[in-house]
């Protein structure tokens, strides 16, 4: 993959970083103990829905892009990207969550059925490629708002908190 590439992505995992914690911000997801978490991850509430809600997003955002000097504009337009993709891939929950019930279905059954199985698993494989293609969209599309100065001293800048330990 070209540097270029890895820059882009680099640049909207940190800009979508907390759009993807936005996921949580519905009730019923919290509630489904996703990852292991009922009440999310108790690092403080930034307002709008609690630390996982919309002003979170846009707090992250502002976190990340505040570091790059990014414009106004510039961080209301990831935003409003973030948050699209954000609400288009908290729409595949419902399909993933249908699939993993077919799944184990499938796999109660007192007769196994591979036919059945190979289809849930390219039902899964599709739902996930999906995904992929609207993140990749989402991160490509962020990144092309940012100058590439402002992309490589994002870049930069994520390589010093890896370094440091930070992993979000």
């Amino acid at each position: 993959m070209s540097r270029k590439i890895w820059i882009s992505a680099a640049v909207i995992t940190l800009a979508l970083a907390g759009g993807a914690s936005a996921l949580f911000a519905n009730p019923a997801v919290r509630a489904s103990g996703w990852f292991g978490h009922s009440r999310g991850f108790g690092h403080g509430d930034h307002g709008g829905g609690g630390h996982h809600g919309p002003k979170h997003l846009r707090f992250g955002i502002e976190w990340a892009l505040g570091e790059v000097d990014a414009t106004d504009e510039q961080v209301d337009q990831i935003v409003a990207i973030a948050e699209a993709a954000t609400a288009d891939l908290h729409g595949l929950r419902d399909e993933h969550e249908a699939q993993r019930e077919a799944l184990v279905a499938a796999i109660s059954a007192d007769e196994v059925d591979r036919d059945a199985l190979e289809q849930l698993r390219a039902e899964g494989i599709e739902l996930a490629d999906g995904a992929s293609v609207r993140l990749v969209t989402a991160i490509a599309d962020a990144a092309a708002i940012l100058t590439p100065e402002q992309r490589r001293s994002l870049i930069e800048e994520h390589a010093q908190h890896r370094r440091r330990g930070w992993r979000h």
